[in-house]
């Protein structure tokens, strides 16, 4: 006769299916707490951002007319406003304007040779486009 092979019955813990809950109970809470946040509009940002404006950047012939605040260099990054554009300068007549795409310069695609640019009460006229 062959040997007989005793079967062990494994006992199942709960535990596995305890942690997956209390896991899901976290995020659940998380997501809930996070996703209700009140949400700035962008109009709400902008009239923020205005307030805090140094100049004023206008490009008529894509309809651009932002504020521009100054930023500053910290651990080598810029910080970049959400609706308006930024400048930075770190030596005399070299000036960085910067911004989002999406929206303060979204139509910026759109500009030709010979366009105007007023900035900081100065008139620019664009000679050369990079691509």
């Amino acid at each position: 006769m062959g040997s007989v092979i005793p079967r062990v019955r494994r006992r199942r813990t709960k535990l596995p299916y305890l942690l997956i809950f209390a896991a899901y109970a976290v995020f659940t809470f998380a997501f809930i707490t996070i996703g209700l946040q009140p949400v700035r509009s962008a109009e709400a940002a902008y009239a923020e951002e205005s307030s805090t404006a140094d100049a004023t950047l206008v490009i008529d012939a894509i309809g651009l007319s932002a504020p521009v605040t100054q930023s500053s260099l910290s651990n080598n990054n810029l910080s970049v406003p959400e609706q308006i554009a930024a400048s930075y300068s770190n030596s005399p007549n070299k000036t960085l304007i910067f911004g989002h795409s999406s929206s303060v310069f979204q139509n910026l695609k759109n500009i030709q040779l010979s366009d105007t640019i007023f900035y900081n009460e100065k008139t620019y006229q664009v000679t050369d486009i990079a691509e």
